[in-house]
């Protein structure tokens, strides 16, 4: 189920969760799918993703803005076919004000009602990206859920990250894309009514 917000949201499910933007999910991020499906499953939770619509980047002044690898919709179904249950779209502006504790708290608990956090070992959260994996592991510990960090993953000696996928397509090396994605990239687009004039064609054999 797709959520737009924290409002229309079952929380009588306790669940296991990640967090981020995820922008065209690469093998770092289907780890921490990973992840959340495995305790889901093991602890009778529902899994979740709390993800953004735009990166936090592009939210903030002065900061040059990131080009979308996929635009939210696709995003979406693919966090399906992973077999994510429950995914809450929020804007960057929702939560940015929040200390690491208020959003434990307030997101984390009291909207989603978390009993498991899975997060990569780059995770920051909360204003001014005050709060870390440990941060969170600690908050977990006095709020009564779990965090689980994520070690990186690596290809060719290089960690996963989107600015990897993002060097790799725009520097046209689309076997490169793949590798770190995990799957074949491709590009969305809206198919327009044309003139015609391929229907006029004819070829001599």
């Amino acid at each position: 189920m797709i959520v737009r917000g924290f409002n229309n949201l079952d929380t009588s499910w306790a669940t296991a969760m990640t967090l981020g933007t995820f922008d065209g999910p690469h093998r770092g991020h289907q780890e921490l799918f990973n992840g959340v499906k495995k305790l889901a499953q093991e602890k009778g939770l529902r899994s979740l993703v709390l993800t953004f619509s735009q990166p936090p980047q592009n939210h903030i002044d002065g900061k040059p803005k990131k080009k979308l690898i996929l635009p939210l919709a696709k995003k979406l179904e693919l966090l399906a076919d992973y077999g994510i249950e429950d995914v809450v779209v929020v804007g960057f502006q929702d939560l940015c004000a929040l200390s690491p504790l208020e959003f434990a708290s307030r997101i984390l608990k009291q909207h989603l009602n978390v009993a498991e956090v899975v997060v990569g070992y780059d995770c920051r959260f909360g204003k001014d990206r005050a709060g870390d994996g440990e941060t969170l592991r600690a908050l977990g510990g006095n709020l009564g859920f779990g965090v689980t960090i994520v070690e990186p993953v690596m290809v060719d000696g290089v960690v996963v990250s989107s600015t990897e996928v993002r060097r790799a397509i725009q520097a046209g090396d689309v076997e490169r894309a793949g590798k770190l994605l995990g799957y074949t990239p491709f590009i969305c687009g809206r198919v327009i009514q044309g003139q015609g004039t391929g229907r006029k064609l004819t070829a001599d054999c």
